[in-house]
């Protein structure tokens, strides 16, 4: 007999092992991420009001840039830092 005609929901197991581990891994970045995230966001905003009463000649979208950028940075870092944790399809 074939592989397929031994375990007919094998494809669905793994399937469904994925989703499991995808939502698992999603989960622990966002508990990396949550306390970080908010201390960026919060300089990030004291910092644009500042820089937009100190020197308002400076184009708006430059604090804003820089401002997405370090969020862009610290989600990266904190993947990396809860991919030590994360789970593969076969642990689910």
């Amino acid at each position: 007999m074939s592989q397929g005609k031994e375990n007919p929901h094998r494809e669905h197991w793994l399937a469904r092992a994925r989703q499991v581990s995808r939502t698992v891994n999603l989960g622990w970045w966002l508990e990396m991420l949550a306390a970080p995230l908010l201390i960026v966001s919060l300089v990030g905003a004291a910092g644009m009001l500042l820089m937009r009463r100190e020197f308002p000649a400076v184009e708006p979208w430059i604090p804003a840039a820089c401002t997405g950028g370090a969020l862009l940075a610290v989600a990266l870092v904190c993947r990396y830092l809860a991919g030590r944790k994360f789970e593969t399809p076969d642990d689910s």
